[in-house]
C-alpha cells in the first residue's frame, strides 16, 4: 500500500528534482528508474524475501533505492553510515544474511540463517523491517526493530514540501524520518559530502535550502565559525533541532543571528520514533506533544512515553517498556501545564555532596565566557563528597588557559553557587562533539 502510495506520488513529480549531490541532481522519475533497477537486481541475486539486509553507505541515489527495493521486497534494512567502524559486530547482532558495501561496490551473502524470534515474527507478518543502533552507556550497542508498516502510517498525513538538508546521518531515526519525510511530501533533499560549518552555508546558499534539521552541538560549531557571514542564508525558513539538550545561550546567540529563521525543538528516540512537537516560541525551551501517536506522563520528574510507532523491540535485549508499554526515556524534565522542558538525562545527574547538579546548568553558563568554544561536564569520584565535577574546556587559540580558568571560577561562583563550581578544570586540544555531531555525554 505505501509503496503504491509513493510511486503515484513519484510519477506525479516526476520533473521535480528530489535529490542533490555535489553537481549531480536526480528527479524523482530517476528514483523511480533506480528503484525498478534494484528490483531486478534482487530477482538476479535471488535475495529471498525472509532477508536482513545491511547497507553501508550514506544518503546516494544508489542506496535511496536500494533502501525502497528491499522494503517493498519485505525484507529488514540495516543502514549503516561510512562512519561506522564494528561492521562485524553489527553484522551478528542484526543476524544479516546479506551485505552491500555501496561505497566499494562490495556485495557479500553471509549464508547466516536468522533466529531471532522478533525477526521471525516479523517476517511470518510480511512485514519490511528497519533495524537501527543506538550506544549504550555500556556494553555492546542496542539493536533496535521497528516494523516499517507501522513507521510508515505516520507519513500519510500531508506535509510540506521543503527543500532540506539530509544532516542527520543514514542510520539515524532523524536522518531516516527526514529522508521518507520529504519522499512522501515531494520535497529535494540536498545531500553534504561533509558536515562542516563552511559545508552546510555554502549548501544553504547554493541550493537555496529552506530547512535545517540538525543538533544543538552543530548549532554552536555554526555560529562560532561564522560562515553564516560568507553566504546567502535568506532561504533559511526553520531550523529544527533535537538527540541533545539545547544550551540557552546557544539559542539566544542563534535568535539574535538569525531573527528571521524559526527554531523548533522536536523529540524523538530510536526506540519510538519523531514526534510532532510545538514549542513554546522560537527562543523557549519548552515544548509540548502534539501527536496523535504518543501519550506522555511525567513520573518523578522523569519523561515517560508511549508511543503506537514504538519498535517491535531490541534484538539483544530485555523490553525495556512496562507491562502497559510505557518507555522510560531517562530525561528528566520540568513541567508547566502541558509543556515540559528537559534538564538533562537522569543517568548523567552529579551527586555532590548529596546535592544534584545538572552538566547542562554548568555548561550553559561556562558557553557564555568569551574564549570558551566547547565545554563537557562530568562527575569525577571523591571520597569526601561522593563526586566532584570537573570541566573539559576545549578553548579559542589565543586564549590564555590561567586567565580562563580564573574566569571560569568566578562566573561559576558568582551565578551557580560553590556547590556547582567546577573542582577541576581541564582543558582539551580536541572538540567533545562525535562525528553524528552531539556531544559525546549523549548516547541517543
Amino acid at each position: 500500500m505505501f509503496f503504491e502510495i509513493l510511486k503515484d506520488k513519484f510519477l506525479k513529480n516526476r520533473e521535480k528534482y528530489s535529490l542533490f549531490l555535489d553537481e549531480q541532481s536526480w528527479t524523482y522519475f530517476d528514483i523511480l528508474k533506480i528503484w525498478d533497477e534494484w528490483n531486478l537486481e534482487l530477482k538476479k541475486r535471488r535475495i529471498p524475501v525472509c532477508s536482513v539486509v545491511m547497507i553501508r553507505s550514506d544518503f546516494s541515489l544508489k542506496s535511496i533505492g536500494l533502501i525502497l527495493a528491499l522494503m517493498e521486497h519485505g525484507s529488514i534494512v540495516v543502514p549503516v553510515s561510512l562512519a561506522v567502524k564494528e561492521i562485524v559486530l553489527l553484522k551478528k547482532i542484526a543476524e544479516v544474511t546479506h551485505y552491500f558495501d555501496l561505497e566499494n561496490s562490495l556485495f557479500i551473502e553471509t549464508n547466516v540463517i536468522p533466529f531471532n524470534l522478533l525477526i521471525t515474527e516479523l517476517f511470518k507478518q510480511s512485514h519490511p523491517g528497519l533495524v537501527l543502533f543506538t550506544s549504550g552507556t555500556t556494553g555492546e550497542p542496542k539493536a533496535v526493530l521497528h516494523d516499517l508498516t507501522l513507521m510508515f502510517s505516520k507519513y500519510i498525513d500531508k506535509g510540506k514540501s521543503l527543500k532540506s538538508i539530509a544532516f542527520l546521518l543514514f542510520d539515524h531515526i532523524g536522518g531516516f524520518n527526514t529522508l521518507f519525510y520529504h519522499l512522501f511530501n515531494g520535497g529535494s533533499l540536498v545531500v553534504p559530502v561533509d558536515r562542516s560549518a563552511e559545508r552546510i552555508a555554502f549548501l544553504i546558499e547554493k541550493f537555496q535550502v529552506e530547512l535545517l534539521p540538525t543538533s544543538p552541538s552543530f548549532l554552536n560549531i555554526f555560529l562560532l565559525s561564522r560562515a553564516y557571514e560568507k553566504y546567502n542564508m535568506s532561504s533559511l525558513k526553520l531550523v529544527t533541532y533535537g538527540t541533545e539538550p539545547m544550551p540557552k545561550s546557544t539559542m539566544v546567540q542563534f535568535n539574535k543571528i538569525f531573527p528571521n529563521v524559526r527554531l523548533k525543538q522536536t523529540y524523538g528516540l530510536s526506540e519510538l520514533g519523531i514526534f510532532k512537537t510545538e514549542s513554546l516560541s522560537s527562543d523557549s525551551l519548552w515544548m509540548k506533544m502534539s501527536d496523535s501517536q504518543c501519550q506522555v506522563n511525567v513520573r518523578d520528574g522523569i519523561l515517560w512515553i508511549k508511543s503506537k510507532l514504538a519498535m517491535v523491540g531490541y534484538l539483544n535485549k530485555e523490553s525495556p517498556f512496562d507491562q502497559d508499554g510505557w518507555f522510560n526515556t531517562n530525561d528528566q524534565v520540568e513541567t508547566n501545564g502541558n509543556y515540559f522542558r528537559i534538564v538533562g538525562r537522569a543517568t548523567d545527574i552529579i551527586n555532590v555532596g548529596g546535592l544534584k547538579v545538572y552538566p547542562i546548568e554548568i555548561e550553559e553558563v561556562i558557553l557564555k565566557i568569551p574564549g570558551v568554544r566547547e565545554v563537557f561536564v562530568q562527575a569525577e569520584p571523591n571520597f569526601l563528597m561522593g563526586n566532584v565535577i570537573v570541566c573539559h574546556v576545549y578553548k579559542s587559540l589565543e586564549t590564555s588557559e590561567d586567565l580562563l580558568k580564573k574566569e571560569i571560577k568566578k562566573v561559576c561562583l558568582q551565578e551557580l553557587g560553590k556547590y556547582k563550581t567546577p573542582s577541576k578544570i581541564v582543558f582539551s586540544s580536541n572538540s567533545f562533539y562525535s562525528n553524528r555531531l552531539k556531544s559525546i555525554r549523549d548516547k541517543r
